[in-house]
C-alpha cells in the first residue's frame, strides 16, 4: 500500500494554537483531547487519503483537487499531489466555504 507524506501549510500552526487556546479556556482537557484528535485523524492520511470527498471548491483552486473530512465540529481540508498529502486548512464547520481569496499555500 502506498504511503503518503503529510505537510501543512505553514498557517495552520496559528491556526491550531487560536483554536486550542480558545477551547482551552473552558477546558484545557477538551483542548488537548481535540488537538490530538484532529492530528489522529490528518496522520491517517498516510493511507488512502483519496478516500474522502472532493469539496465544492475545486472550481476555485482547479490546479489541484481539494478534498476534506470532519473532525468534531472542524473541518480539515487537503490535496493530493503524487505521494504528499498538504493539509491546507482547518476551520470550523459553520464558517463560509472556501474563497479565491484563502491563502492556500502548496
Amino acid at each position: 500500500m502506498k504511503k503518503y507524506h503529510i505537510t501543512f501549510n505553514p498557517s495552520l500552526y496559528k491556526k491550531l494554537d487560536a483554536i486550542f487556546s480558545h477551547i482551552a479556556l473552558e477546558s484545557p482537557k477538551i483542548a488537548v483531547d481535540l488537538l490530538d484528535e484532529i492530528e489522529e485523524r490528518i496522520m491517517s492520511l498516510e493511507s488512502m487519503p483519496e478516500r474522502f470527498a472532493a469539496i465544492p471548491e475545486n472550481i476555485i483552486y482547479n490546479s489541484y483537487q481539494l478534498r476534506h473530512f470532519f473532525c468534531k465540529k472542524f473541518r480539515i481540508i487537503y490535496a493530493i499531489r503524487e505521494s504528499e498529502v498538504r493539509i491546507l486548512d482547518i476551520r470550523h464547520g459553520t464558517q463560509n466555504f472556501l474563497s479565491a481569496n484563502d491563502d492556500l499555500v502548496w
